[in-house]
């Protein structure tokens, strides 16, 4: 449920606490990675709490600048044990320069980590020197987002926003000029309306926390590179909207529609289920391809914002209301598996009435085997769940051997998409709980 409180505590490699080490999380649910920015650090007997946490399933992920933990998932209502060990370290270098290829001194190089979501803490910080070059030592990881601080006005790093490190670990850098994108969100009936809006450069995410509306409806995103730019703007119960646009010093007036809505109830055996958190995600089951274009396109971000808009809880009597939906059929499911239960997913029409029943759930194990090498392209994989031709479930996982869902019994689907590798889905029948091999291929 919202508002939900983690601890847990953060030990070393020999077992003793260990303070300072920096605490961050992803949850995996309905899209890609979402993003939180911020986190937690241990206290000194190696603690930490986290409150306030929306309902999801998350992973937790304990690091320091040379040691860090495995990604761990959040078992409901119980501590959380990470444990460091140590990591390899990669010593990156590279030069900064101007739009004019002049290299820049004194500018701050900031490297993080992107292999678990998108913290701000730094794995490593430098300065450049006089002919614009830098080097820092960090560990060693799949992709890293690199940015640099520091410079003047009008100025904005070239986009490095998860560069794959070269096997040399050097990078070089680029400053390129920016601008401001300003603008103003209005809601169906023209008047200001409170909203959330991420802004995404050539794909991805920037690095940017979603920004909030002020009263009259106004935003603004300072330091934009020039070039291509989505806007996500997510307002309460109207129509989410993708707005493309470059900035140009003008500001941008976004216009939300009004959208459809869903209610219903929730019960078990005939009665009631109160307090109840749901999710709704679109019904129809799209082609492998179709879902991975919309993986490489709306990146991580969306997610984020739609759950504002997305996720509910059924009140005192059970009942239920989806708003801000889109025309088309939906799914309606539980953000956690509680006791064992579930919801059978049926595809509902907006500005439907659904009944819903809470019924038993399977435990389904899927034992992955990747044919070809892995390469950091290959590290997070897009993995969503279909039954009886319903969309059910999309998470996102860092690779690993074994995964496990808890669904519905039926005709189920296990669709897993990344780059780099051949879209699988693999069909089952399921009443009790089963296990599956599932062999992915390299994209040649």
């Amino acid at each position: 449920p919202r508002g939900e409180t983690i601890v847990g505590t953060v030990v070393g490699p020999d077992g003793s606490p260990y303070s300072n080490a920096a605490i961050t999380w992803v949850r995996a649910e309905d899209g890609l990675i979402t993003v939180f920015l911020g986190g937690a650090l241990s206290a000194a007997d190696g603690t930490f709490r986290m409150n306030g946490m929306a309902p999801g399933t998350y992973r937790l992920l304990a690091r320091t600048q040379t040691l860090s933990s495995v990604s761990t998932e959040i078992q409901k209502g119980q501590p959380v044990r990470l444990q460091l060990a140590p990591v390899r370290t990669i010593l990156l270098t590279g030069t900064v320069r101007d739009a004019e290829g002049k290299p820049i001194a004194d500018a701050k190089v900031l490297v993080f980590h992107d292999d678990i979501g998108h913290d701000r803490r730094a794995d490593g910080r430098c300065l450049t020197r006089a002919d614009g070059s830098w080097f820092v030592r960090v560990p060693k990881r799949p992709s890293y987002v690199i940015n640099v601080t520091h410079l003047s006005k009008g100025e904005r790093l070239e986009n490095k926003f998860g560069a794959i490190v070269p096997g040399d670990g050097h990078i070089d850098l680029k400053v390129t000029e920016s601008a401001d994108v300003v603008g103003r969100v209005l809601g169906a009936n023209g008047r200001p309306v409170a909203a959330h809006i991420a802004a995404r450069h050539k794909r991805i995410s920037d690095g940017l926390p979603p920004i909030e509306t002020d009263s009259a409806g106004r935003f603004e995103i300072k330091d934009m590179p020039l070039g291509f730019h989505k806007l996500i703007v997510v307002a309460s119960g109207h129509v989410p909207q993708v707005i493309d646009r470059g900035p140009t010093g003008r500001t941008v007036r976004v216009q939300l529609r009004k959208g459809a809505s869903i209610s219903g109830t929730l019960t078990r055996d005939g009665q009631p289920q109160p307090n109840v958190s749901l999710r709704i995600v679109p019904a129809e089951q799209a082609t492998a391809k179709a879902e991975e274009t919309w993986q490489i396109n709306m990146g991580s971000a969306v997610p984020e914002l739609l759950d504002l808009c997305r996720t509910i809880k059924t009140d005192s009597h059970g009942k239920f209301t989806f708003t801000g939906l889109t025309e088309g059929k939906w799914s309606i499911v539980p953000v956690d598996t509680h006791a064992n239960l579930t919801i059978a997913p049926q595809p509902v029409a907006a500005g439907a009435f659904a009944s819903l029943e809470l019924v038993p759930s399977i435990q389904v194990t899927a034992n992955i085997k990747f044919d070809g090498d892995i390469g950091p392209q290959q590290s997070i994989w897009v993995i969503q769940t279909f039954v009886n031709g319903v969309r059910y479930s999309r998470s996102v996982w860092p690779r690993k051997k074994k995964f496990t869902f808890q669904l519905p019994p039926g005709k189920i689907t296990i669709r897993i998409v990344g780059v780099g590798m051949d879209s699988k889905d693999t069909e089952l029948t399921a009443t009790r709980d089963t296990e599956v091999k599932i062999e992915l291929r390299e994209s040649k």
